[in-house]
């Protein structure tokens, strides 16, 4: 289909934050390039980071609502007692966003991050629009779970029973009460699903709730104007790391409340490196939080002594700073659990830093094994303190060169937006053939 010749669709993007956090940035990105290519797209957000004026506000009295609906949510999430400790989301209270959304001059509307309270499960239903919806993780069809823990009974796939429940959990199920619900209101809605990676999507595929929609698979973008590689010594001044040390570089917002993102794996993997194969050249950057958390999930870090130098970068909120950090480093480590697709990760590639990841989930879409980065065994620390080691000895200008080239071929915004343009030209058609 040539999306050069037919109008282009006016499109409402609907997510909890314009900025911080991989899910908020990825849809940002996306209505950027969106309008960067002439097509009339805008983003209504509960709380707002940027000064983009398309970037729209919900209203005031909402975000008061939702401010009691937070904290009903979280006593309502106290009933239910799992060993998975992720983050969990309700959206069972009305906010009356559906109605600003439908009452919107827009040809479709595409959902991203929709938690804290954004908009109830209810209402996604009684959006009078065509709805796609970009998964940023498994909770659209989950229960309120965001993401099921890999040694957990992965109950998305039958449909949340008392028979399923896995065998730590205690209280009231509220995950199994919230997928009934998902159940009941989306199940006459027609929607289409994307999916930000295809482990996110073949999930999808095998639930109960989405296996018969269709679902789609669409990287998210990243903008080259951003990211792109510079040179690391001019890096490293403008951050202020005055170092010959290699540079091992990772990054999450606020470490200490996500156990997903394996900071804690991370740090034994550099215990390791230091007691078991003696390296005493590598200096360890973070940004996103300010200081070493004193706890992640169960673990005490309390009186825990690292191994290296650290060096905390902050939120970096500009490009420029979060470019030169990628740039600066010498190896991306992204050591998480799972990922719905793994935005740092690509950013790093694009800025021609290879990456080590674990073998899993969304990061097989942008690591390549030995090509632009390590994908060690999953959860083994050890694997990946040896991938760490073998890009930092092997690295050199034909991995940078795989990086780049990875970037430019897989997460080109173009190329992302012309899929979105044939995914919402289908709906419509279909839409209109329907009526």
């Amino acid at each position: 289909m040539n999306v050069q010749n037919k109008p282009l669709p006016r499109v409402l993007h609907i997510c909890n934050m314009d900025g911080k956090g991989g899910a908020a940035i990825g849809a940002y990105y996306l209505h950027s390039a969106m309008r960067r290519n002439g097509i009339n797209s805008r983003m209504l957000v509960v709380r707002k980071t940027t000064e983009d004026e398309s970037v729209l506000k919900v209203r005031t009295y909402q975000k008061r609502i939702r401010n009691w609906e937070r904290m009903l949510e979280h006593i309502i999430l106290g009933f239910q007692k799992s060993k998975n400790n992720l983050i969990r989301t309700l959206n069972i209270f009305p906010t009356g966003l559906h109605r600003q959304i439908n009452k919107m001059d827009v040809d479709v509307v595409q959902l991203h991050w929709l938690g804290i309270c954004t908009i109830s499960i209810c209402e996604i239903a009684k959006i009078n629009k065509p709805v796609i919806w970009k998964m940023p993780d498994m909770w659209p069809f989950s229960g309120s779970e965001h993401y099921t823990l890999p040694d957990e009974n992965q109950r998305y796939i039958e449909g949340y029973s008392k028979a399923n429940r896995d065998s730590s959990s205690r209280g009231i199920d509220v995950d199994k009460w919230i997928w009934k619900l998902k159940s009941y209101c989306w199940g006459k809605k027609e929607l289409t699903i994307v999916g930000t990676s295809n482990w996110i999507a073949e999930c999808a595929k095998k639930s109960a709730l989405f296996r018969n929609y269709n679902i789609h698979v669409v990287n998210n973008p990243i903008n080259r104007e951003y990211f792109y590689p510079v040179d690391k010594e001019i890096a490293r001044k403008q951050l202020g790391i005055n170092t010959k040390n290699k540079i091992v570089l990772f990054g999450a917002w606020h470490v200490e409340r996500d156990e997903r993102k394996g900071f804690s794996k991370m740090l034994d993997a550099l215990d390791y490196i230091k007691t078991e194969k003696g390296r005493n050249d590598i200096t360890l950057a973070v940004f996103g939080t300010k200081s070493m958390p004193e706890f992640i999930g169960d673990r005490d870090l309390s009186g825990y002594i690292p191994p290296y130098d650290i060096v905390f970068l902050d939120e970096l909120t500009d490009y420029d700073r979060l470019r030169g950090a990628y740039s600066a480093a010498d190896v991306y480590v992204t050591p998480a659990f799972l990922e719905g697709f793994g935005l740092t990760a690509a950013e790093s590639l694009a800025c021609g830093t290879p990456v080590t990841c674990f073998d899993t989930s969304g990061l097989k879409d942008i690591v390549d094994h030995k090509v632009n980065g390590y994908r060690a065994n999953c959860y083994d620390h050890q694997d990946l303190a040896e991938g760490i080691l073998w890009l930092l000895d092997q690295g050199g200008p034909d991995i940078h060169q795989a990086c780049v080239k990875k970037a430019e071929s897989a997460f080109d915004i173009n190329l992302v937006v012309n899929k979105y343009i044939n995914i919402y030209r289908t709906v419509l058609r279909d839409s209109s053939l329907s009526e």
